[in-house]
Order: structure tokens, then sequence, then C-alpha cells
């Protein structure tokens, strides 16, 4: 986030404090007549009881409150699991087309761009994780971000290890590593990362948008790839790696066709060739947009659905791509109070008119949003 960013953000955090203090608190609540899928499967169950914020057993259910879904489906809030949230009019765009966790991969600094906006998760909007500020070189794209911080440019080992020891002064969820079309910061620099976060119990998603890139990721092994080759479709040996690596793609298919398309179109085929062959190879494959302000590329509303369109057209099923964008990310960024219908977990759900596992369109059909068992009905 640049600093003028930075400045309209907490302007406009200022300016909805008030709204946010007044949101409706949850109350013990049952939803009956709905078809559930739970993040794994359509369940047996028609009926999701909500109390204190939580999905809880559906038996004592005196006083509580009804609402009759009409044979509507409840599917668990989506993830997108590559986003750049910048401020609190994101919350509310992502939150209208069921975006109910957005995982943030690089918006800087993180204590005020990003942990700031946590508590506005138990106030019914979208709940926020992220990277701050990327590993790069410096000269690289990144580094013309005004107000980039200096600890990000990695160029030595010690500089890796000390990039990583900021990010987890400054309280990040995750680390990201920005492979640049150079390939820098290099594969041995990209390793030392890799080891200090996870010594530290953090995650690495690497940035990768070239064949190339999706080698050096696979060889720092980091758990996470995000983006898809814009020059190549993937080898089989390059995907191989990945498989016995156990490494995670998030595509974002629409920030690749948004990028690519107006330019040089065939290239897109690269990147969908390149999804289709990671998941029939069993690769795990997360729903991700990319997503900012819409300038130039992705836009908040509405692209986590077109991200769905696009990874079905790429041969996924639509309950892979469900999985995809609800319990996969759950699992692998271990954030497991959501992600499924179950009780005990967070009550994150979106209620759809009518059924995404035949026609994955069905998700931008939102009825209604759960954030933490507060509901809210999309303007």
């Amino acid at each position: 986030m640049s600093l003028a960013a930075l400045a309209s953000f907490q302007v406009s955090l200022a300016n909805t404090a008030n709204q946010w203090l007044c949101m409706p608190q949850a109350e013990k609540h049952v939803i009956y007549n709905v078809n559930v899928f739970d993040g794994e499967k359509l369940a047996s169950f028609n009926r999701v009881v909500i109390s204190g914020g939580m999905i809880v057993p559906d038996k004592d259910t005196d006083g509580a409150t009804t609402e009759d879904g009409k044979g509507a489906f409840l599917v668990p809030g989506f993830f997108d699991a590559h986003a750049h949230v910048y401020g609190p009019p994101a919350l509310t765009a992502l939150r209208d087309y069921g975006v109910t966790t957005a995982l943030d991969m690089g918006t800087f600094p993180y204590q005020d761009a990003i942990a700031s906006l946590a508590s506005m998760s138990k106030q019914g909007y979208t709940a926020v994780y992220g990277s701050g500020a990327a590993a790069t070189e410096k000269g690289g794209f990144l580094s013309g971000i005004p107000g980039f911080p200096s600890d990000s440019f990695v160029t030595s080992p010690k500089d890796a290890v000390a990039f990583v020891q900021a990010r987890v002064n400054e309280g990040v969820d995750y680390i990201k590593i920005f492979i640049n079309e150079t390939s820098e910061p290099g594969t041995n620099l990209q390793r030392v990362i890799v080891g200090s976060a996870n010594s530290a119990g953090l995650r690495v998603i690497s940035h990768a948008t070239s064949d190339f890139a999706f080698g050096e990721a696979a060889d720092a092994n980091g758990l996470f790839i995000t983006h898809a080759p814009k020059d190549a479709l993937l080898s089989s040996a390059r995907i191989n790696k990945i498989v016995a690596n156990k490494q995670v793609a998030i595509p974002t298919l629409i920030k690749m066709r948004n990028l690519l398309v107006p330019h040089v179109p065939q290239n897109f085929t690269y990147s969908s060739g390149s999804v289709t062959a990671m998941y029939k190879a069993n690769v795990p494959i997360l729903v991700g947009t990319d997503c900012d302000d819409g300038k130039p590329f992705v836009k908040y509303q509405g692209s986590l659905q077109e991200e769905m369109r696009l990874l079905v057209a790429a041969s996924m099923t639509p309950i892979d791509v469900l999985k995809g964008a609800t319990s996969l990310p759950a699992k692998y960024f271990d954030i497991t109070d959501r992600g499924v219908i179950a009780p005990g977990k967070r009550a994150d759900m979106v209620l759809l008119d009518g059924n995404p596992l035949t026609n994955i369109s069905k998700t931008g059909e939102i009825l209604k949003v759960w954030i933490g068992g507060i509901p809210t009905v999309p303007s």
C-alpha cells in the first residue's frame, strides 16, 4: 500500500467506525429448509443453528429465531486466497460477494493496513489476514512503490533472515516472496527465506508468473505458489516436483486473463492449461483473484465468482472449486475455525439462490451472508 493509499484508508477507517459499532449482534438462530454444502459434500442435514457467532449442535433451540431458507443452498463463507485489501470499503465489497475471509498478499505496513482491520470481523465484516510487504530485489517492480520497506530487499542470506524477522516482528500471518522475471531473489535466497519462515511457524507464498519462476518456487519449496505461468505450459517435470513437494497452487486465472488478453490473447492458454495439468496431477488448487480496487486489472466485486468460472472452464469440477474456496484454504492456511459448516465452527456462511454444485455461476446469486453469525443482505 502506498503512503497516499494508507492516508485514505485511515480517513475511511475513522469515518466508518460508528457504522461498525451499530452492526446487529448475533443471537440464537435456526436456518431451516436449506440444502447444505458443508465444505466437503452435500450434507444430509437441512438446517443449521447459530449461537454466539458459532454453529452449534441442532438440539436446544428453545427461544431461537427461525428463518425458512426456502430450498436455497447454504455454503461456507468463501475465502479469497489472494487479495489486496485497501481499507474498509474493500471489506464491504468483498462481503457483498460472499467473501468472508480475505488473504492479503502484500499490503503494507501490516499493522496499519491489515491488523487494524482484524476487529471489524467481530462486527460482521470480512476477516483479513496478511503477509505484509513481500521479499524482492531492489530495483524490481515492487521497489518502485512509494514507501516500500527497505528491509524487504533481499540480496544476501543475512538479508533473507532479517527480512523474515522483520515480518515476524510485525506479527504477519504468513510470508510472501515476489519472484521477479529476472528470477530475483535467486533460488538459494528463497530457500533461506522459506527455512527461516518455517522455523518461525510461518507458511510461505511464492509469486510466480513464468515457467522459470515456477521452477524456482518449486525448488525453494514454500507451501504455496500463486499465479500461473504466462509464457509456457508447465511441464510434467515441473508439476511432478510440485506434487512431490506437496505444494499448493493459487492460480488467480482472472488476473492472468485480464493481464494478458488485451495484448497477447493466446498466452492465457498457458495459464489455463497449466491449471488443468496441475489439477489432473492432484495439486490442491485454491480460489484467489489478486483483487484490489480494480485499477488496473481485478476489482473486488464479483471477481471471486469469475475466478470460479474460469477454474471450471479449466476442467475443475464445481465441487472441487467450491472446496478450493472454503475448506481447502482453511486447511492449508491453518485457519481451521471456519471453512466448513459444522458444530464448533464459526458461523461464516453464504445463502445462494441455486445449486453451485451443478452451476458454479450460482455462487454469484447471493441472498444473504453471515460473518461470525451476523447476517447481511448484500446491497
